[in-house]
């Protein structure tokens, strides 16, 4: 197991995606998101950054597997807000805060294609959106509040989890519930899809980070290793090494 702290500290909100064995995090709570890759180089400089407005708390980031957008996702005012932007910083579009009545965002994710954006709400509403900005889907996914969500490699499964602890697997086609996986006895904050689409990896609010075959009913394996709230997992390279960041401040690989 490794053990490390990147330069920003993990207490503050942190989402990750797999680039090959690069790890992209968030600095999160600030009003602007800005994006750092960590390889041979711990103290890496940003590529650049967004200014999001000082009343947004970002709560989640997601970039595009294959292209240039990032969406943010966070609390305005006790509003969702959503933003769509380039690798430049320009917004590119934009919904919610009180005109579109969502509540606050936790969780956001491209799909595979980058054609869809997933994000999920504290009222455990999930919403698909086009690329451009235009709503395609809603439902209820949890009668709590979503807090972490994730697509299979090839999109056609998105995986949510939150506040009552189950992790939910939906079919993207039909929008119908594919399966539900229990196993935390905590309210989940982060997900994970294997590159094959095997397996899942969550990490909840005690600490515990699971390790499952995608659909299963209970987990494969368990760490207690984190002394608090696990927010942010993920897969690097293969389905059995993982990454997991927590409220400890710690990295943890395994």
């Amino acid at each position: 197991m490794l053990v490390t702290s990147p330069r920003y500290g993990f207490r503050q909100r942190t989402v990750w995606r797999r680039v090959l064995n690069v790890l992209v995090a968030a600095l999160a709570y600030t009003g602007s998101v800005v994006p750092a890759a960590w390889s041979v180089d711990p103290m890496a400089t940003p590529a650049a950054s967004a200014d999001l407005g000082a009343d947004l708390y970002a709560l989640s980031v997601s970039a595009q597997a294959d292209g240039p957008w990032i969406a943010a996702a966070g609390d305005a005012g006790g509003w969702g807000r959503v933003a769509v932007w380039n690798g430049s910083g320009d917004e590119l579009w934009a919904i919610g805060a009180d005109t579109d009545g969502i509540p606050p965002i936790f969780c956001a994710q491209w799909s595979p294609s980058g054609d869809l954006l997933l994000f999920c709400a504290r009222d455990g509403m999930a919403y698909v959106y086009d690329r451009s900005g235009a709503p395609i889907r809603d439902w209820a996914a949890s009668s709590g509040a979503v807090l972490a969500c994730a697509f299979t490699p090839d999109g056609t499964l998105a995986l949510t989890a939150g506040a009552d602890g189950l992790i939910r697997v939906w079919d993207m086609a039909s929008g119908d519930l594919a399966r539900e996986m229990r196993g935390h006895g905590a309210p989940v904050f982060a997900l994970d899809v294997s590159p094959n689409g095997a397996r899942v990896v969550s990490g909840a609010a005690d600490g515990a980070t699971l390790l499952w075959t995608l659909g299963a009913e209970r987990p494969d394996a368990e760490w207690l290793e984190h002394d608090n709230t696990v927010s942010a997992v993920t897969f690097l390279g293969d389905d059995r090494t993982v990454a997991s960041a927590g409220w400890d401040g710690r990295v943890l690989i395994m």
